[in-house]
């Protein structure tokens, strides 16, 4: 699967990566929301794990964002943050996927073989 994966923390960006490497994936990162719709409508990708909390950025405004450019592209929420209020919303907007940090890669990868 082509991947995006969206956080501001390089840390995340880094463990995440290279779990999806080493399990067959094609990944390109983004630390800078604004950049994440240029990459949308430049790429085809399977799958955008995105971040739900990033500096100058909503999450659920850029999965609205996400979804007007390519309105069927599966998107992944990941969030340091249990909130149920915010999954739901999440949820609203179209998400496959809300994942809690530290990522579960065990559900990940359930849920990845879920959109393929």
């Amino acid at each position: 699967m082509k991947i995006l994966v969206v956080d501001d923390e390089p840390e995340i960006l880094t463990i995440v990566s290279k779990w999806l490497n080493r399990n067959g994936h094609r990944v390109l990162t983004a630390t800078d929301p604004q950049k994440v719709l240029e990459f949308i409508e430049a790429n085809d990708f399977d799958v955008v794990l995105l971040d739900l909390i990033m500096p100058g950025s909503s999450g659920i405004h850029l999965i609205s964002r996400i979804h007007e450019c390519k309105p069927e592209q599966s998107v992944i929420v990941m969030s340091a943050i249990e909130d149920t209020r915010v999954a739901v919303l999440a949820a609203q907007e179209g998400i496959v996927g809300y994942l809690t940090k530290p990522i579960d890669f065990g559900r990940l990868d359930k849920l990845l073989r879920e959109i393929a």
